[in-house]
């Protein structure tokens, strides 16, 4: 947004934990103070008045609220706070999934949720040891297969980060999960609803990941693909709108 030229973000979320960390980040990326202000509070009920801002957007939250009615709540909510001739965007659910989502996450969630070795390992998870383990595996059976040794220790280090077990975790450790409830349609009638037009689906943007995901972000992008729809339906629904 900084690059984009806006001239001031502001950042919710629940609690005050996550201002530290993001506090830390924008500092690396040289993002100049005041840029960004840092506000606790819920998306079913925003500290704004209403008209506050041109753009008003919320990832990756909806689908983790404890009801459908408070995903409703929500979706008024940014509509209250966005200006007339703003816009709004919503990460919604997902109605389509694939395998992926139906089988492989609801696995490893109940998983999480009934295992309590599995719990205690997602929950502590740390990328170098995970790594330096791995190459102990490696070097340990490269007698067997020689091209085992062949792996490079820095391309381990570069496949399983930081944002790989933030992201197991994220996913994994959320207590909800009511993304395949909330559909296109719901998303688009919601929204409807709270005074919204000309709600549409966004193109597909292709995501740059610095782990192992780099090799998935192929398949998940393709979704023309008979093969990357098996895996990832149609992938996660996110709608813009704007406001009248």
């Amino acid at each position: 947004m900084f690059n984009l030229g806006a001239k001031k973000v502001t950042c919710l979320d629940i609690g005050e934990e996550w201002k530290p960390e993001l506090s830390k980040i924008l500092l690396q990326k040289k993002i100049p103070d005041g840029f960004c202000e840092f506000i606790s509070g819920s998306t079913t009920r925003m500290p704004f008045k209403d008209e506050s801002f041109d753009f008003v957007a919320s990832n990756g939250v909806l689908m983790h609220l404890e009801t459908i009615e408070m995903a409703d709540e929500a979706i008024a909510e940014l509509s209250r706070v966005a200006k007339k001739g703003g816009v709004v965007y919503s990460h919604i659910g997902v109605d389509k999934p694939g395998i992926v989502d139906r089988y492989i996450v609801k696995a490893l969630r109940s998983a999480y949720q009934e295992d309590e070795e599995f719990r205690s390992f997602i929950d502590t998870i740390n990328p170098k040891l995970i790594n330096s383990a791995i190459l102990e595996f490696f070097n340990k059976c490269s007698k067997y297969d020689p091209r085992l040794a062949e792996i490079p220790e820095d391309l381990l280090d570069s496949l399983i980060t930081l944002d790989s077990t933030t992201f197991w975790q994220n996913m994994l450790q959320v207590p909800i999960q009511q993304g395949p409830k909330l559909s296109e349609q719901w998303g688009m009638k919601t929204m409807s609803k709270h005074g919204l037009e000309n709600i549409r689906r966004p193109a597909g943007t292709y995501w740059i990941r610095n782990d192992f995901r780099r090799y998935l972000a192929p398949i998940h992008f393709s979704l023309d693909s008979s093969l990357a729809r098996l895996f990832y339906g149609n992938g996660h629904v996110k709608l813009i709108a704007d406001k009248p």
